[in-house]
């Protein structure tokens, strides 16, 4: 093996102050590195933490909205909960109306075939008054005519006794006027 040779001592001094000023330039290069790490990671803190902010921010707010939204959801569930309740009301009221018309409707139909029936029953009861009616007139007018023919005829005798009695009171005036006419000749 061979023998390994010590170097001079200055050239030691020397090798451990280039080892020392190599050990400081990596020390010093490993602190800037840190620093620019921790400069970057403290960078990198401060973005993460205006993230955070401002998706805490975010969440306060959507939070807030969901809590309007909730109060608002409330609102309008009560709101459909008295309108279901009127519409509710105005469906049995529609009901009830319904129930009302049909009750009405029967009631006219009713009164309608009453009145038919009514109006059927007058009509005939007005037909046969007025076919006794026309009976009567019949009866009476044939009765007038007999009587006028009756009383034409009597008028026609009478007329006829008349003349029979002034011919006779004319034959007896002429008679007594001829038997007076020779009595006062006579005279």
């Amino acid at each position: 093996m061979a023998q390994r040779s010590e170097p001079p001592e200055g050239s030691l001094r020397e090798l451990a102050e280039q080892k020392e000023r190599e050990w400081r330039e990596i020390q010093e290069l490993r602190v800037e590195t840190l620093d620019a790490a921790y400069k970057q990671k403290d960078k990198e803190l401060n973005e993460e933490r205006a993230k955070f902010q401002k998706l805490k921010e975010d969440f306060k707010y959507n939070l807030r909205l969901l809590e309007e939204r909730d109060k608002e959801l409330e609102r309008y569930d009560t709101i459909f909960a008295e309108l279901k309740a009127v519409e509710n009301a105005k469906n049995a009221e529609i009901s009830e109306l319904k129930i009302r018309h049909d009750e009405l409707q029967t009631a006219v139909s009713r009164e309608e075939a009453a009145r038919a029936e009514l109006q059927k029953h007058y009509q005939h009861r007005l037909r046969d008054q007025q076919n006794d009616m026309d009976k009567f007139r019949s009866l009476k007018e044939a009765e007038v005519k007999r009587e006028r023919e009756e009383f034409e005829k009597f008028k026609r005798d009478l007329e006829r006794s008349l003349k029979e009695v002034e011919a006779d009171l004319d034959a007896q005036k002429r008679e007594l006027t001829t038997g007076f006419d020779e009595a006062l000749r006579r005279r």
